[in-house]
């Protein structure tokens, strides 16, 4: 049912007029025309905050306003690559000031997500025949032709090399992040924790030891703490597929993106891996894949369409008594894919329009 309308202050206080008279809650919603949870919710708001009045809703107040909300997203759909410092600086003009972070909660609360950008556009069929075209029209030019033109896959080569110099210089900067050292020995770490209790600082041991401050302190405290230096067992369970079996299955689903997921359990437990089909959805969702309505009718190449189209001009005036030899697949029930029933298939985001199934003409 949708929200009824408020009931004004004047009723709700002769509620508690009327609780306090001794009378019912049916009572009271039969005198008033009030249903009686509604009576009984206010008795007890009253009885718990000595008022009637509406309470103050829980949460912080949304800093940016319906109308705020609206203009910045009908700016993100226009240009994509707006910043988020362009829109706040847009909210700022508007009388809102809000901070980056803000934007960005604001926009995924409206299915707006930041994604890095495509560095290559993608080519239309129209790109791709304009580029067959230009090279079969200069197929046989002189090399000394060439020397002017700009090939855009070699500028972008040296584009990519270049910002990946620059990527090396600077990750060889002091203040650079460094990436995860090897694991010390149990020998050492044992070290660490005689000279602790020899007196030494930690400074001093990893002086000695050539190790780093911080990875002494966390050694010490974890020996305070657990009376060892050994590994710890990781949280959580452990994987029920191996990494192995993962390949696997992800491998069938791949050739064969209608596997079900009974199959896939079979397969494991033949390998002797015993899985739920719950299991098996979970690991290929980690896989970016997911479980989808496969479409009803094939998607149709450049190459069919204009099959279809040849087919229509050749027979264009063909009599009516040669079309009852055909038999026209949207008259007639043909099974292409086994069970006549809605299926699934196995696939990644935006994956949908990718040619997998054999087409009819």
């Amino acid at each position: 049912m949708a929200k009824t309308k408020e009931l004004s202050k004047d009723t709700r206080n002769k509620i508690v007029d009327l609780h306090q008279a001794g009378k019912t809650e049916s009572a009271i919603g039969k005198q008033l025309g009030v249903k009686k949870s509604t009576v009984g919710a206010i008795i007890r708001k009253w009885k718990t905050y000595k008022t009637t009045d509406n309470l103050p809703p829980s949460g912080a107040p949304r800093k940016i306003s319906p109308r705020g909300v609206k203009m910045i997203t009908r700016t993100v759909n226009k240009n994509p690559r707006t910043t988020r410092g362009d829109l706040v600086n847009d909210l700022q003009r508007a009388g809102t000031k809000v901070t980056k972070a803000t934007i960005s909660n604001t926009l995924r609360r409206q299915g707006l997500k930041s994604y890095s950008g495509r560095r290559v556009p993608l080519l239309k069929p129209v790109h791709i025949r304009a580029r067959l075209k230009f090279a079969r029209e200069h197929l046989d030019d002189p090399e000394e032709d060439w020397e002017n033109v700009i090939c855009f896959n070699k500028y972008l080569q040296l584009l990519s090399i270049k910002r990946h110099l620059s990527t090396t210089s600077n990750s060889q900067t002091p203040n650079s992040t460094m990436a995860k050292t090897k694991e010390l020995s149990k020998d050492t770490r044992n070290k660490i924790v005689d000279l602790h209790q020899a007196g030494k600082t930690e400074s001093a041991i990893g002086k000695q030891l050539g190790v780093k401050k911080s990875t002494v302190g966390a050694i010490i405290r974890k020996w305070k703490t657990y009376k060892t230096t050994d590994n710890l067992p990781r949280s959580g369970a452990p994987r029920k597929i191996s990494p192995r079996g993962v390949k696997m299955i992800t491998r069938t689903v791949n050739k064969n993106p209608r596997t079900t997921r009974g199959d896939l359990v079979n397969d494991l437990q033949r390998a002797g891996t015993k899985v739920t089909k719950a299991t098996i959805s979970n690991t290929l969702r980690r896989q970016g894949l997911k479980s989808c309505s496969a479409r009803r009718v094939p998607l149709l190449k450049p190459v069919h369409v204009r099959a279809r189209l040849k087919f229509a001009r050749e027979h264009l005036d063909d009599p009516e008594e040669d079309w009852e030899n055909f038999i026209w697949s949207d008259e007639t029930k043909i099974e292409l894919f086994g069970e006549n029933s809605t299926s699934r298939v196995w696939r990644r985001k935006n994956a949908e329009c990718i040619q997998r199934t054999p087409y009819l003409l």
